[in-house]
């Protein structure tokens, strides 16, 4: 009796950690920054929404390009208000070189692509002022 509890206890713990593995791996699957190939990918769906030309999507995957160095670096310097600062002049250089390459109409529809995406972003955690 006692052997059959025991092998009962483990069989459940044993089932509860593989339960937890399993959630703790599948939250927030996209940590850290996307790589050249998500980039890439990225690209190709905003080329496809804008029905970009193929020198404006050159054009534009230089400026993501570059976009993506900044905050590289800016994210590096690790002071959090000064960063909070940069990446607010990162954003506005981002949308003042697209404004450059799309047309008006596809600078708008742009805009809602990037308001669309900052609302679906999930909330991080810490207390925001």
């Amino acid at each position: 009796m006692r052997n059959q509890l025991l092998k009962i206890s483990l069989f459940f713990f044993a089932l509860l950690f593989v339960n937890v593995s399993v959630y703790a791996q599948g939250r927030g699957q996209r940590m850290g920054p996307p790589n050249a190939e998500q980039r890439a990918k990225n690209l190709d769906e905003l080329a496809a929404k804008l029905e970009l030309t193929a020198e404006q999507k050159t054009k534009v995957s230089e400026v993501e390009e570059t976009l993506f160095a900044e905050i590289q670096k800016v994210r590096k310097e690790g002071d959090r208000e000064s960063m909070r600062e940069k990446m607010r002049g990162l954003r506005d250089n981002h949308a003042a070189a697209m404004k450059e390459i799309l047309s008006e109409e596809q600078f708008k529809k742009w805009e809602e692509i990037q308001k669309e995406k900052r609302q679906n972003r999930k909330p991080r955690g810490g207390k925001r002022k």
